[in-house]
């Protein structure tokens, strides 16, 4: 893997709180660069040495980035012994025609917290990890970019055809339904007209007839016809 070369400039000015010298770090990115002044171990009012990262980027490229991912790895002297320590950061950074941004960042390292006692940070070096604007997500190990205009444009895409895919397949069930219903309505008039027609021959053999000539099964079919009103008005036979 390579990554985006760094090039380090000792700072001529100390900050009194800092037990190093700040960094600064110059990251190209995107046809322009961020500057990057850095610094890795602090003492605070009582005198106890804190694991704190923090560093100032300024912003000298053409666009805000929304992220930056980057990657510190620091060396530096423990009493005498040598020592590293490897950190990731991430921040966002504005853009400001106007001029350079610059974008704060602090964090303690919680892991090391009692652990630095007698340290002091000699080396400092940051690489580019990712940085990501509203249009390109680059990679700074690999140097790979990623359009995310053209991903927004296919994920658009993509929800367009689902969307018109699940109005077809809607489009397609609203049919069968009513095709259904349709068959249903068409058996059920067909067995309607198969009954009127029924109690009209039933009515046609049954109406002069005296009750007491009906068989058993005129008998029933008058009532069935009677309780559906297919037997003709005002011929009530029961």
């Amino acid at each position: 893997m390579r990554h985006i070369p760094v090039v380090l400039i000792l700072a001529s000015a100390a900050i009194a709180e800092s037990v190093s010298e700040p960094t600064a770090i110059t990251i190209p990115l995107d046809g322009g660069k961020l500057t990057v002044v850095a610094q890795f171990i602090e003492r605070d009012i009582f005198g106890d040495y804190v694991p704190e990262l923090s560093f100032r980027m300024t912003n000298e490229t053409s666009s805000a980035w929304r992220t930056i991912k980057l990657q510190f790895d620091i060396d530096g002297i423990c009493n005498g012994d040598s020592r590293h320590w490897s950190f990731s950061a991430s921040v966002g950074v504005a853009h400001m025609a106007s001029g350079p941004v610059v974008e704060s960042y602090s964090n303690s390292i919680t892991s090391l917290f009692g652990k630095v006692d007698g340290c002091k940070a000699d080396i400092i070096k940051a690489s580019l990890l990712t940085a990501e604007n509203s249009k390109v997500r680059i990679n700074g190990v690999t140097g790979e970019r990623v359009d995310l205009e053209e991903d927004r444009r296919k994920i658009n895409a993509q929800r367009d055809a689902e969307a018109a895919r699940q109005k077809r397949l809607a489009a397609e069930r609203d049919a069968r339904i009513a095709k259904d219903r349709a068959d249903s309505d068409a058996k059920a008039a067909e067995e309607r007209r198969k009954i009127r027609a029924a109690c009209a021959a039933i009515y046609k053999n049954t109406a002069d007839m005296k009750i007491k000539d009906l068989t058993v099964k005129d008998e029933q079919q008058v009532r069935a016809c009677q309780a559906l009103g297919l037997y003709r008005a005002g011929a009530e036979r029961f």
